[in-house]
């Protein structure tokens, strides 16, 4: 529980929560929410058939923890959330939700193969080239469904992407700031995931094949981009979402090449 205040990052969310649920699970001002089972977007884990966004409809939410945006004991707001529970338009008479700022729950800025996590201990975990794994390259997950960030230098690597919003009626694009792979370096998003990802590397990251991938990614690089001892490598990620303005939120973190994890 001493995680949940703490920050936005995947790792701080209920723990109980499948992966198909956490990635829809997000910060609002009550606290973690998510879509209401029997929702669109809640019982049907696998979102709703043939709808091509999270813009087909707003559901309800369930509160699963409540907890104020405002830690200290005087009410001030965490700088956490303030950058982003700030509405910035919306709430207009056509009953047009207040326009929210997206933000990355992973990689959280920061994070690193030597540094970062929720509990410090870096984001190295034991990868899954291995076995008939061994076709796809690394992908691991921790326990908390976060990537592993180091990897061999002759494998492809894949890494989970999540962003979330509090406003479901956005849609969010990902795009990397600056090039740090060449050919070798792309985001996969949107309708793309189901092509352009493996399916097992999709069901480890994010739970059952979706209509609806709205707010999740993979940072794929290819093999070729991935020499060895190369050292890390900073890696910027933006996600914007399509209101008023295209609010964006960054995140920064580091992957390491040359060692095995």
């Amino acid at each position: 529980m001493s995680y949940w205040n703490a920050n936005d990052r995947e790792e701080s969310k209920p723990t109980w929560l499948n992966a198909s649920q956490k990635i829809r699970c997000i910060r609002t001002v009550a606290g973690w929410e998510l879509p209401l089972d029997g929702t669109s977007l809640g019982g049907q884990l696998m979102g709703v058939r043939g709808a091509t966004s999270l813009t087909f409809s707003t559901p309800f939410m369930e509160l699963l923890v409540a907890m104020p945006i405002d830690p200290s004991i005087t009410g001030v707001t965490s700088s956490s959330y303030a950058g982003r529970i700030s509405a910035t338009g919306g709430a207009a008479a056509s009953g047009e939700a207040a326009n929210t700022r997206p933000y990355f729950t992973c990689p959280f800025s920061g994070d690193s193969a030597t540094a970062g996590g929720v509990d410090g201990l870096g984001l190295s975990f034991a990868n899954s080239a291995t076995g008939s794994g061994a076709n796809y390259g690394s992908y691991a997950v921790n326990g908390y469904g976060v990537s592993t960030l180091q990897f061999g230098g002759g494998q492809t690597a894949y890494i989970k992407v999540v962003a979330n919003d509090a406003n479901f009626t956005q849609n969010l694009s990902f795009s990397e700031v600056t090039d740090q792979f060449g050919a070798a370096g792309n985001i996969i998003s949107g309708s793309t995931l189901l092509t352009g990802v493996p399916s097992a590397i999709y069901e480890t990251f994010f739970g059952p094949t979706s209509d609806i991938n709205n707010n999740i990614a993979v940072f794929k690089i290819n093999k070729v981009g991935a020499t060895a001892n190369s050292g890390p490598r900073t890696v910027t990620l933006l996600v914007t979402d399509n209101g008023a303005g295209g609010l964006t939120a960054a995140t920064t973190f580091y992957v390491s090449f040359g060692t095995t994890a």
